[in-house]
């Protein structure tokens, strides 16, 4: 794949300036400022749509060609807030590509990352999605936009603006995930965190104290949070995950990537990593995101010859016990698949989660419902070949 070309863009009929179409490296400089501005500001805040993590993974866990559609706020001037450049309404990051490798119709992608499962665009409140809408056409005829909140308001707006131009509009992958949605009230645990589960973990807590006592740390700063996550990058290597190939410090890039990643939302007070040390040793790490308002859990990892006394779990409890008792986030995405057999059981809360497929403008209506029908095939096609490979191994 290349990068987008740049069309020259007329003001969109719905109103506004002109949207810019940037090569991803120009537009993480081009845009600095009034990028960073809108991540803090947006009604659905995404981390993973901030020029950290595009900065980061391009060119090594992700491909290098995407472009970033921007839409100019309407309005306001140019002021110092933005850096000298006009302040935004709304940005996605895009690239073009088949719904199947080599098969199907293309489509315009939005990013969304197996590193960083949410591609809601970035979107002022109040934001009218048909302006990206209209954005896109230029691009393509349909866009996929994957690991959308379906319960948002960007995804309510979608659907507003599909409806009133008479393009198609299908969710497909549609599931829910996990959430601690600290917003909603005092029924934030499941299960697994309630009654006597959660006296079994007291019991547990206790027996770790025993092997030497237990102490959960901390690490907010830049010079923390550089010595907790070596610890957790040797912790998860020596996991299943190292033995299956698929920790950080063996997958291709990913060190640097998570590295740069890391240090960056340490340096603007984004990140957190926790450690449940049993005599001075780490058993559990857990390392967070924050934009705005929201939470992400982003990686967790445990010592195995501790498992009898989930220090996963452990550490879990703790971290939303503080977040709950801090009142300054609204919700904590788990960014967990699902059915997740841990977290689904210790937070009641659950984000609806899915693909969003559109056509861009009525003529390709029936070109976007070709591409949905397609996306949904290969999911259930993965699906029913893991549930066999699941019954082979299990005899």
């Amino acid at each position: 794949m290349t990068a987008l070309p740049r069309p020259a863009l007329a003001p969109l009929e719905t109103g506004g300036p002109a949207p810019l179409v940037l090569p991803l490296r120009e537009a993480t400089e081009r845009l600095g400022a009034a990028w960073d501005r809108l991540a803090d500001e947006a009604a659905e805040p995404n981390v993973f749509t901030d020029r950290a993590m595009l900065r980061a993974a391009a060119g090594r866990v992700e491909p290098d060609d995407w472009s970033v559609i921007a839409l100019p706020a309407i309005g306001p001037e140019v002021g110092p807030a933005s850096g000298g450049a006009r302040p935004l309404d709304a940005l996605a990051v895009v690239r073009r590509a088949r719904v199947l490798p080599g098969v199907g119709p293309v489509v315009t992608d939005l990013f969304a990352s197996r590193y960083g499962p949410l591609g809601t665009p970035l979107a002022q409140p109040g934001f009218d999605a048909g302006r990206l809408i209209d954005a896109l056409a230029v691009i393509g005829p349909v866009a996929r936009l994957p690991y959308q909140r379906l319960d948002g308001p960007f995804a309510a707006s979608l659907a507003r603006a599909a409806e009133g131009r008479e393009i198609h509009l299908a969710t497909v992958d549609a599931h829910h995930r996990a959430a601690l949605r600290l917003a909603d009230g005092p029924d934030l645990y499941g299960p697994g965190l309630q009654g006597k589960r959660l006296k079994e973990l007291g019991r547990l807590m206790r027996r770790l104290d025993g092997a030497g006592g237990v102490r959960h740390e901390v690490a907010t700063t830049p010079v923390e949070v550089a010595n907790a996550f070596s610890l957790f990058l040797a912790l998860e290597h020596a996991s299943w995950k190292g033995r299956g190939g698929t920790s950080l410090a063996v997958a291709p890039g990913g060190t640097a990537f998570a590295a740069d990643l890391v240090a960056e939302l340490a340096r603007t007070g984004r990140v957190r990593v926790d450690l449940l040390a049993v005599a001075g040793r780490p058993v559990a790490a857990l390392i967070s995101f924050f934009a705005g308002v929201s939470g992400f859990i982003w990686k967790i990892a445990h010592d195995e010859s501790h498992a009898a006394a989930s220090p996963g779990v452990q550490l879990i409890r703790l971290v939303s016990e503080d977040w709950r008792a801090a009142g300054r986030l609204a919700d904590v995405d788990s960014l967990a698949t699902p059915g997740h057999p841990m977290i689904d059981r210790l937070w009641a809360g659950r984000f609806a989660m899915g693909t969003i497929i559109l056509a861009t403008r009525p003529g390709a209506n029936g070109l976007a419902a070709r591409a949905a029908d397609l996306h949904a095939r290969r999911r259930s096609l993965a699906a029913a070949a893991r549930a066999a490979l699941g019954r082979l191994r299990g005899g």
